[in-house]
């Protein structure tokens, strides 16, 4: 057996002859980090459902892109000569760039005369043709039905999904009544396989596949729209859109407007990162808290050993074995403070969550994700390191003849 094997079996043998030190170790640390686990988690809950907020009910991470026909010309706007449009192709080639990060979608928008097939009832509604990637950002609730497959984008299949508002003057108060109905869209006839509640940019009458014959006008080129998938992912994502359309037209990026709610996405970048940093101060302190109560613990554990430590000492044992000693015991400490503290923490978290959303009535749950687990085990060796070195340095500096002396 190694010699530092063996000082560290002294060490694990100190820590189970003293349970009230080690107890009281322990229990300073566990709430610390029991804090720390209920604060990261309950703020891991709070970001998502933010997140959830700003996506279901804000347009921040939609960027729209459109062609401009005019350009200007020494002050002076002229109309371009020849004006790019769209096209699928372009936008797959788009998706690729992006990747994860955002979805592209094509659509054309126009309001539509609507008759229920093999009925008297007429309505004016809005119209959106687009492309297959809007399954990705559609906001708003299905209700009844299903949305439009891939397939069916695929193929332009006469199929539909139409608003609640519309649903309702085609079928009443039964919105399901609605569905595998067929409607007239200027004579083209379009089934009705979903109902959404929308919200945003496809506020919308009725949602078709692009590319179905006769629902848009054939000299009305598609626009884009782009949906970031994290808004602080938008500005990434226009320069991303700025170097496709570089490489995609003749006079690049200058040909597009790519609008984008730059001050309000900042805002929430803002906030998110501010909220982080308050959080990780307060849980901070917390910890700190549990650390110095080690280190305490540990300091009087040196005065009680102090007699022990020099006959060590003085049978051979160099300072690097007392400081090796010291650090085990503080790191274990450490180690299994936190590992109660984690599991407390959850337990506390989850046992508070439903009585949040019963007070509040809001749909939340709190998130424990991968980075709380490294932050813990990181908290663990950095408490058990830092606040264990004094302590272990102390002892390790005594002299023998006067520790043995020690009274």
């Amino acid at each position: 057996m190694s010699i530092r094997s063996s000082i560290a079996r002294t060490a694990f043998e100190t820590l189970r002859s003293n349970p009230a030190h080690t107890l009281m170790s322990i229990s300073g640390l566990v709430i610390g980090v029991a804090a720390l686990v209920g604060v990261l988690s309950l703020a891991d809950g709070m970001e998502d459902f933010a997140r959830e907020q700003v996506n279901t009910t804000t347009d921040l991470q939609t960027i729209q892109v459109s062609v401009l026909s005019s350009k200007m010309v020494d002050g002076v706007s002229v109309r371009r000569a020849s004006v790019p449009t769209f096209s699928t192709e372009s936008a797959a080639t788009l998706q690729s760039m992006l990747e994860a990060q955002a979805t592209a979608v094509l659509y054309t928008r126009r309001n539509a005369l609507i008759e229920l097939q093999a009925d008297s009832i007429k309505t004016a509604a809005p119209v959106v043709a687009v492309s297959e990637g809007v399954i990705n950002m559609m906001p708003g609730e299905l209700m009844h039905g299903r949305l439009v497959e891939q397939s069916e984008f695929q193929t332009s299949t006469p199929v539909g999904v139409v608003s609640s508002a519309l649903a309702s003057k085609i079928a009443g108060e039964d919105l399901a009544a609605a569905l595998e109905r067929f409607i007239l869209v200027d004579s083209v006839a379009i089934r009705i396989v979903g109902i959404v509640e929308p919200k945003g940019l496809f506020s919308v009458g009725l949602m078709v596949p692009l590319g179905i014959p006769g629902i848009m006008p054939i000299d009305q080129a598609p626009s884009l729209v782009v949906k970031a998938n994290e808004v602080e992912n938008v500005p990434a994502i226009k320069t991303k859109i700025e170097a496709w359309a570089d490489s995609e037209f003749e006079d690049g990026s200058d040909v597009l407007s790519i609008q984008t709610n730059n001050m309000r996405v900042e805002q929430v970048q803002k906030g998110v990162l501010l909220f982080k940093i308050i959080m990780g101060l307060i849980t901070g302190i917390s910890v700190l808290v549990g650390g110095v109560g080690i280190m305490n613990v540990l300091m009087m554990s040196v005065k009680e050993r102090t007699k022990e430590i020099g006959v060590r000492k003085a049978v051979g044992a160099k300072r690097s074995h007392i400081v090796f000693q010291f650090m085990v015991e503080s790191v274990s400490i450490s180690a299994v403070g936190c590992t109660v503290g984690l599991l407390t923490g959850l337990g506390a978290v989850y046992a508070i969550t439903p009585i949040i959303r019963k007070v509040t009535d809001i749909p939340f749950q709190a998130g424990f994700s991968l980075t709380t687990l490294i932050v813990i085990a990181l908290t663990a060796a950095a408490v058990g390191i830092i606040f264990g070195t004094y302590p272990a340095y102390s002892a390790a500096r005594l002299n023998p003849v006067d520790a043995i002396r020690y009274e």
